[in-house]
């Protein structure tokens, strides 16, 4: 998983499609804390947030 715009922005969307509940919750902060990790220019950290986002939406 890339830390880009476009791949940042596909994920908001399918977390928005989600129903409300723990998975969609933890997707939430996930993707905050892969923003964060943006501003601090951690790409490392932002992509292993983006993917734990992604199990997230998985389960």
């Amino acid at each position: 998983m890339e830390c880009s715009d476009s791949s940042r922005n596909a994920m908001k969307a399918d977390i928005q499609a989600m129903p409300d509940g723990k998975s969609k919750t933890t997707a939430i902060k996930e993707m905050q804390a892969a923003q964060d990790m943006i501003q601090k220019k951690d790409m490392k950290a932002c992509a292993a947030h983006m993917h734990t986002a992604m199990e997230a939406m998985e389960k």
